[in-house]
């Protein structure tokens, strides 16, 4: 089976003593079957203020996953992330360009492999991530430095069921 839809609003909010008006447009589509399983999102979010200084912020948001059962004891996983955000400050001349600042930017994704044989207790899941978060500008720690990170994580990790009622596990990563 499978779906999909769209959306589209506009909304006005006030926020502290400036006025934002806001429209959004969003995308989603899934399907599923006996062996996959798949989703996405796409929006894109766009703020406005009709302030003296008006600006523009625009954010890209996408989500999607996708499983699929390889066999009845293995199953392929997989998760993206993605949200980019920009603000133009407009310029009421003719004669002068927009001004563009990156405000955030994100990508978070993994691939991976499940294992749950049926028969057996032992329930076991490798993957790789990836994460990319730029940060804010200007968000900083207690420190000063920057939050921005770009992490590669390999994991493997196990759930062992000692009987109905108890389970023991663990985890390794890299």
């Amino acid at each position: 089976t499978g779906n999909s839809s769209a959306d589209i609003s506009d909304s006005w909010n006030s926020f502290s003593s400036q006025q934002v008006d806001r429209q959004s447009v969003s995308l989603t589509g899934a399907y599923t079957d006996e062996k996959a399983e798949w989703s996405s999102k796409l929006e894109q979010r766009q703020d406005k203020t009709a302030a003296q200084n008006a600006s523009k912020t625009v954010q890209l948001l996408s989500t999607n996953r996708l499983s699929y059962k390889v066999s009845e004891d293995w199953r392929f996983i997989s998760k993206l992330n993605y949200s980019n955000s920009e603000k133009q400050v407009l310029q009421n001349n003719v004669n002068s360009q927009n001004s563009k600042q990156q405000l955030a930017e994100l990508m978070d994704g993994n691939l991976g492999f499940a294992w749950s044989p049926i028969a057996q207790r032992w329930n076991v899941l490798a993957k790789y991530a990836y994460l990319y978060d730029l940060a804010p500008a200007g968000q900083m720690s207690s420190n000063g430095s920057e939050y921005d990170q770009k992490t590669h994580i390999l994991s493997v990790e196990g759930v062992y069921e000692l009987n109905k009622n108890w389970e023991i596990g663990g985890k390794v990563a890299r």
